[in-house]
């Protein structure tokens, strides 16, 4: 697949100039393992409901979404946005 990536100086920085996926965590205890699975069984969910309902006009180039899914997009952002806050400052109140 080809595509373009337009990352901002911000964005480049965040992934530390990679874009393999990370690797999953080594000796999690069944406790930790079952919190990521769930964490990432919610996000493949938002994910998955998002794509369904992507509009492509490929004349165009573009993609659409309902507002209503755009919405959530921004949602989904936001939550990856404080988790990865809170796992960096565990101790931080938020």
């Amino acid at each position: 697949f080809e595509f373009e990536l337009n990352y901002g100086t911000d964005d480049l920085q965040a992934t530390l100039h990679c874009l393999e996926p990370p690797e999953l965590p080594d000796r999690m205890s069944p406790g930790q393992a079952a919190q990521l699975a769930e964490l990432l069984e919610f996000f493949h969910v938002r994910v998955r409901s998002l794509l369904r309902t992507v509009q492509s006009n490929d004349k165009l180039e573009r993609v659409t979404l309902d507002q209503r899914q755009w919405q959530m997009l921004l949602d989904f952002q936001a939550r990856l946005a404080e988790y990865l806050r809170r796992i960096g400052e565990p101790e931080s109140d938020f």
